[in-house]
């Protein structure tokens, strides 16, 4: 596996495809889970925001406030009762191809301690994509 020094000689090695960018787009976004015998539970009520390819955003909130829950349902794991507007570069998002072009590192997965932070990234997206595409 490949050691990176720095971030610069890591950009020079890039081994994935050149990808269009990514704007995510999302309104009035509401997700509730059962609850109980005949109930259910709000997770995210008219929620509403904007990813911007090359933009770092972040997602703040106190433990239990939905934060990952959120991403869960942009990502596509958790559809059940979601409800409201999700666009991926102002169309309507197609699960089909935007699981192709989604990479998500849940925040369960761990940093190894032998590893470099680019070597477990590396690890990742080659089970994601495979260690043969250039």
């Amino acid at each position: 596996m490949d050691n990176f020094d720095d971030i610069e000689s890591a950009k020079s090695h890039h081994h994935l495809m050149k990808r269009p960018p990514v704007d995510i787009e999302f309104s009035d976004l509401t997700y509730s889970v059962p609850h109980g015998p005949n109930g259910s539970k709000i997770i995210l009520r008219s929620v509403s925001g904007l990813f911007r390819s090359g933009e770092l955003t972040a997602i703040l909130g106190p433990s239990g406030a939905g934060k990952s829950t959120l991403i869960n349902v942009l990502a596509g794991y958790r559809c059940g009762d979601a409800r409201g507007s999700i666009m991926v570069n102002s169309k309507p998002r197609d699960m089909k191809s935007f699981r192709k072009m989604c990479r998500y590192i849940m925040q369960e997965d761990l940093l190894q301690p032998s590893l470099t932070v680019m070597e477990s990234m590396k690890i990742s997206t080659d089970l994601k994509l495979g260690h043969t595409i250039t």
